[in-house]
C-alpha cells in the first residue's frame, strides 16, 4: 500500500486495534474531516461499538457515562481545532471521580502550527495536569512510524488510564491531506493487532506496615462510624460485606446513596442508609458522634457530616483509598487500599471495644427519624404548588426500581438521603461527585443506558437540564431507555440554602447573580427534540404522568413544576422535627 492515504488510514486502523485488543469496547465520534480517518478506521475494527454525537461536549459526556457505569474505559474521538476543547469538562470530572477515558484528537501535521492555518490550535498538552498521560503520537502517514509503536501506544494508554488512579488520558495524532482512503483500502480486511494480554485495572491492597501503623487508632474505638461516600457504580461497596465487617465490629455503617450499598436489598441496621437529618439535628450531635471515623472512598457529600470535622471532640478520622487523598480535612490517617479490603485489614489487626449503647442511641433515633419524616411528608401541600422534596420521595418509590438511578448535583443527590425513607431497589445510584459540577448529565445518562444495556431514571434540576439540553438528541438517536424527570424549581434553589443567602443579600440579587431561573417550558423542549414529554404540576396530574412514565420503553421527559423555596423550608422544617422528637424522647 503505497498511496499516502491509505498508509495513513492503515496506521490509523493499527491505533484503533491496538485500543480493541486493550479492553476497549465503545468508541464516540463526533463530525470532522482532519479525524476522518480515525472514523473509519473504528468503523471497520471488530469490536468496537460506534456511537455518533454531533456536540463534542455531549460527546465527552456519553463516553463517560459509558464508563462510570462499566469501568471499561472509552474513547472519544474529536477533529481539529477546538473540537477537543469542548471535552474539558468532562475531562475534569473523569480526573476527579477517576473514571477511565481515553480523548483522540485529530491534528494538524507540524507544518502547519504555528502559522494561522484554519482550525489549528496548540492540541500539545491540551488538557495539562488533570490526564494521567498525554502522548503526542505524530503523523500517523509517516512510513517511519511502525504499527507495532501504535499498538503499543495503545496498550498504554489504556493501562494509564485504569490507573491507579484510574482517570482520563490523551492521544494527539497528526494527519496530512488527502484524507480519504482509496476503495481498495476501505474493502481489505482491516489488520487486527497481535493477540496481548488483557489490559486488567490493578487491585491496590494494604502494606502490612501501614496497617500496624493505623490499627491501634482502630482499637481504642468505643463507638466506631464507618461513612461510605459517593462512588461509580463498578466501585460500589457490596452491602452484604460491608454489612458484616460493622456487625462484627460493632460499628454503625452510614451509606450515601451513591455508595452502592444503601439502595441494595443486603442492607439493614447497622447499614443506616438514612442519615442525613441525624446528624444535622443538633440534639444528636453529642449521642450519635462517633470517637473514630472510617471512610471509604471519596468524601461523603453530606453537610452533617461535615460538622463532625474539627473541634474538640471531633473523632478521629482514617481515610481508606486506593490512591489519592480524598481528606479536604487536612487531619485523616489514609490507608492506600481497595476500601473493604483495608478496611478488613484494619478490623483484623484490631478489634474496636464497641459501646452497645450507642448502637441502641442509632436505632431509637432512627425510629425518631422516621416519625418525624413521616410527619414532614404527610404535611406536604397536596395539590399545588407542588412540595419538591415530597415529590422527590414520590418519583424515587415510583420509577427507581429495576433501573439505574442517576441523581443530579445539587439539589436531587440531596433530597435523595433527606427525604427517600424506603429505599428502592435500584440497580445502581449514579452520581457526578468528582468535580460535582451539573454539565452532561443527559448524555451522561444516555451512556450508562448503552454500556448497561438497562433503563436509566435521571433525575436533574431544572439549571443541569439546560445545561445539557441538546442531548435530548443523543437520547432520541439513541433510543436509550432513559427517564429524564426535571424538577422544575425556577433555578439553583442550593443557593438558597447557603450561608450568604441569610446574610442581608437583597432576593432580587440573589436570583439575578445565582439561582437564575431558566423559565423554559421542558416538555415543548423535550418534544422539539422528538422526545415524548409531560409536564405535571399538581398531584393528579403528578399521579399520571408517573404512571405513562413507568410505562416508558424509551426516552421519555417529565417535567414538573415544584414550589420554587420548598426543598429549604421543608429541609429546614425536617431537621427541626427531627431534633424536636430527639428532645422529647430525652425528657423525664
Amino acid at each position: 500500500m503505497t498511496d499516502p492515504a491509505d498508509v495513513q488510514f492503515l496506521a490509523a486502523c493499527r491505533l484503533l486495534a491496538g485500543l480493541r485488543s486493550a479492553g476497549i469496547r465503545l468508541v464516540v465520534i463526533s463530525p470532522g474531516a482532519r479525524s476522518l480517518p480515525l472514523a473509519l478506521a473504528a468503523r471497520r475494527v471488530a469490536g468496537l461499538r460506534v456511537l455518533t454525537a454531533r456536540d463534542e461536549r455531549a460527546a465527552a459526556f456519553l463516553a463517560l457515562g459509558a464508563a462510570r457505569a462499566s469501568g471499561v474505559p472509552a474513547v472519544t474521538i474529536a477533529t481539529s481545532g477546538t473540537a477537543g476543547a469542548h471535552w474539558h469538562p468532562a475531562i475534569l470530572e473523569a480526573d476527579a471521580a477517576a473514571i477511565p477515558l481515553v480523548a483522540l484528537t485529530a491534528d494538524r501535521p507540524p507544518e502547519l502550527r504555528a502559522r494561522s492555518a484554519p482550525q489549528t490550535v496548540d492540541q500539545v498538552d491540551l488538557f495539562g495536569r488533570t490526564v494521567r498521560l498525554a502522548l503526542e503520537i505524530g503523523a500517523l502517514g509517516d512510513p517511519g512510524l511502525p504499527g507495532e509503536s501504535l499498538a503499543a501506544s495503545a496498550r498504554i494508554a489504556v493501562r494509564a488510564a485504569l490507573g491507579p488512579p484510574a482517570g482520563p488520558v490523551h492521544l494527539n495524532v497528526s494527519l496530512r491531506k488527502p484524507l480519504d482512503p482509496s476503495d481498495r483500502a476501505l474493502r481489505e480486511e482491516v489488520p487486527g493487532d497481535r493477540p496481548a494480554i488483557p489490559v486488567v485495572a490493578p487491585q491496590v491492597l494494604p502494606a502490612a506496615a501501614a496497617v500496624e501503623a493505623i490499627a491501634p487508632r482502630v482499637a481504642g474505638a468505643r463507638r466506631l462510624a464507618i461513612v461510605a461516600g459517593p462512588d461509580v457504580p463498578w466501585r460500589g461497596l457490596p452491602a452484604g460485606r460491608l454489612r458484616e465487617l460493622a456487625t462484627r465490629s460493632g460499628a454503625v455503617a452510614l451509606c450515601e446513596a451513591g455508595s452502592g450499598a444503601a439502595w441494595a436489598a443486603e442492607s439493614g441496621f447497622p447499614l443506616v442508609t438514612a442519615f442525613e437529618p441525624l446528624v444535622r439535628a443538633p440534639a444528636a450531635r453529642e449521642r450519635l458522634l462517633p470517637d473514630v471515623l472510617i471512610q471509604l472512598g471519596p468524601p461523603p457529600t453530606s453537610k452533617g457530616l461535615d460538622a463532625w470535622s474539627g473541634g474538640r471532640h471531633a473523632p478521629e478520622r482514617i481515610v481508606i483509598a486506593p490512591a489519592g487523598i480524598p481528606d479536604p480535612w487536612h487531619d485523616a490517617a489514609i490507608l492506600a487500599a481497595e476500601p473493604l479490603a483495608g478496611l478488613a485489614a484494619l478490623l483484623d489487626a484490631a478489634q474496636p471495644a464497641s459501646d452497645p449503647g450507642w448502637s441502641r442511641a442509632w436505632r431509637d433515633a432512627l425510629q425518631a427519624l422516621e416519625r418525624a419524616r413521616d410527619r414532614i411528608l404527610r404535611s406536604a401541600p397536596g395539590s399545588r404548588p407542588l412540595d419538591e422534596p415530597h415529590t422527590v420521595a414520590r418519583v424515587l418509590s415510583r420509577l427507581a426500581s429495576g433501573r439505574h438511578v442517576l441523581l443530579a448535583n445539587s439539589l436531587p443527590v440531596r433530597e435523595a438521603e433527606l427525604f427517600v425513607a424506603e429505599r428502592p431497589e435500584a440497580r445502581s445510584v449514579i452520581t457526578q461527585r468528582g468535580a460535582s459540577g451539573i454539565d452532561g448529565l443527559i448524555a451522561g445518562a444516555a451512556g450508562a443506558a448503552v454500556a448497561t444495556g438497562e433503563p436509566v431514571l435521571a433525575l436533574l434540576g431544572d439549571v443541569a437540564a439546560l445545561h445539557d439540553l441538546t442531548s435530548l438528541l443523543v437520547l432520541r438517536e439513541l433510543a436509550a431507555p432513559v427517564l429524564v424527570v426535571v424538577l422544575d424549581n425556577r433555578g439553583g434553589r442550593i443557593f438558597e440554602q447557603l450561608p450568604f443567602a441569610g446574610s442581608g443579600l437583597e432576593p432580587a440579587e440573589l436570583e439575578t447573580l445565582c439561582t437564575m431561573p431558566p423559565a423554559i417550558d421542558f416538555a415543548a423542549a423535550g418534544a422539539a427534540f422528538g422526545i415524548p414529554a409531560l409536564r405535571a404540576a399538581d398531584r393528579s396530574a403528578l399521579d399520571a404522568a408517573l404512571e405513562t412514565a413507568a410505562g416508558a420503553r424509551g426516552p421519555f421527559l417529565l417535567a414538573i413544576e415544584v414550589a420554587p423555596s420548598s426543598s429549604a423550608r421543608t429541609t429546614r422544617a425536617l431537621i427541626d422535627a427531627v431534633d424536636a422528637e430527639l428532645r422529647t424522647a430525652d425528657a423525664p
